[in-house]
């Protein structure tokens, strides 16, 4: 979805959203898409500081204290890494991210 790099237009690696809208319709709201899996990182984060899988430190970085969680706390805490990780907030790959977060929330009862 960054069509000008292939035309030799520079290294931005910004997306063009029209190029989104070629595969996924004019009306595939990225910045909506995004908003959602903020908000439910988010929710999910907290929940993992709640059961204490995670720390979240004063420069809101995460940091994982998943020593002995049950399982299926475990794979919630696994997914949330997962997608924390990519930073894009689904940007790579949206189905997948909201398998992965709706497992995560299915696992913690959110």
């Amino acid at each position: 979805h960054v069509p000008g790099e292939l035309e030799g237009h520079g290294h931005s690696f910004e997306p063009d959203v029209a190029a989104c809208n070629e595969c996924h319709g004019d009306a595939f709201d990225m910045g909506a898409l995004q908003a959602d899996v903020t908000a439910r990182m988010t929710a999910i984060g907290a929940a993992l500081v709640g059961i204490h899988a995670l720390h979240i430190d004063e420069n809101m970085e995460p940091h994982p204290m998943y020593a002995s969680l049950p399982r299926a706390d475990w794979h919630a805490f696994w997914n949330w890494s997962v997608l924390h990780a990519d930073r894009s907030n689904s940007a790579h790959n949206p189905s997948y991210a909201d398998e992965l977060l709706t497992a995560a929330e299915d696992q913690l009862g959110l």
